[in-house]
């Protein structure tokens, strides 16, 4: 996979704001396609975007001082991609998309479908800025999955059906700072839950459908539940064996604890396996951070989520084959196994 970001904080802070407006705009349209802008003259130029590549699945992540976007038929004319695109506003600003002669009103939490391969245009409201997710998928790959794609364009879609909720936040995680980059294999895995996501939301039907919820939903779903492990796992209460945990991670995505259960086991870890590891992975951090040597053991054992700090210590002396009180100081954990051994 591919990852780029065009910030106009890198821009030279010497020019006025129509040449850096200029130099943004050209190395946007070098990387994205042809396309029409205008922005706010109330306020200084700013423009952020994250571009990521996924197969041919492109992945936009913008906010700036825009107030229109437009692809006229001279921008199609010199740039022919056809691809369907996918907006999904952020921040609170309402836009208003304009295709084949139907206008859209779109705000937060709300999803849009246009056309690369139509004149389109959308407009900002009045003081607000632009902050989008955005995913662009070739044509004949989702008319090849949905073959009515062409009748939903220009239309809002449904952004509480299941599929979509799961495409939404697979894309949040995508937009992160730590989103992964740089792994081949897991850019190819991105590129088939994305389509799979995307179809489901369209309503693919038949064999297309059942591939797609078998794959892609799944995957959307085991990577929420991770989601959940990795923000909770410090939190004392969220005991590795309690079953009512499991529970709640799956009321909160509306599917069974057995379910649950069954989708971490096929990453080759279980629930309990995954919050063990993410807390001694921790307290190994914290350990070999000179900056935490005035903190107790007990206390970074507490701040990692364990309870007792001889459960801690057998924990720990298990996983790595030291006690944690060896470690204490160690600039880089030399006399401490690798994690992956």
């Amino acid at each position: 996979m591919q990852r780029l970001l065009l910030s106009s904080d890198a821009l030279p802070h010497g020019i006025d704001d129509r040449a850096r407006i200029g130099a943004w705009h050209d190395a946007y349209g070098d990387r994205f396609g042809s396309v029409g802008m205008s922005y706010r003259k109330d306020v200084a130029f700013s423009a952020n975007c994250l571009l990521a590549a996924f197969g041919d699945l492109g992945f936009m992540s913008f906010n700036g001082t825009l107030e229109r976007v437009s692809r006229t038929s001279r921008n199609v004319a010199a740039d022919p991609r056809g691809d369907f695109l996918l907006g999904f506003p952020r921040g609170g600003a309402d836009a208003v998309v304009v295709q084949r002669g139907r206008d859209v009103h779109c705000g937060t939490g709300q999803v849009v479908i246009t056309s690369n391969a139509e004149p389109m245009e959308t407009q900002v409201g009045p003081g607000s800025t632009i902050a989008w997710l955005g995913l662009s998928v070739p044509r004949a790959r989702l008319l090849d999955v949905v073959a009515d794609a062409d009748d939903v364009v220009s239309r809002r879609l449904d952004p509480g059906a299941p599929s979509m909720r799961h495409l939404m936040r697979y894309l949040c995680l995508l937009a992160a700072p730590d989103a992964p980059d740089s792994d081949p294999a897991l850019g190819a895995h991105i590129e088939r839950t994305l389509l799979d996501l995307v179809s489901l939301a369209l309503g693919a039907r038949g064999d297309h459908a059942y591939v797609a919820r078998e794959r892609g939903l799944a995957a959307a779903r085991l990577d929420d539940i991770l989601a959940i492990i990795r923000r909770r796992f410090a939190d004392p209460g969220f005991e590795v064996a309690d079953v009512a945990d499991v529970a709640d991670v799956a009321r909160r995505l509306g599917v069974s604890p057995r379910y649950v259960n069954a989708l971490v086991h096929d990453t080759g870890r279980s629930f309990a396996e995954r919050v063990m590891e993410l807390r001694l992975q921790k307290a190994r951090e914290m350990l070999t951070d000179m900056r935490q040597d005035r903190m107790k053991i007990i206390d970074i054992a507490f701040a990692c989520g364990f309870n007792e700090v001889s459960y801690f210590n057998r924990c720990f002396r298990r996983r790595f084959g030291s006690a944690p009180s060896g470690l204490r100081g160690a600039r880089n954990g030399e006399n401490v196994r690798n994690a992956d051994a």
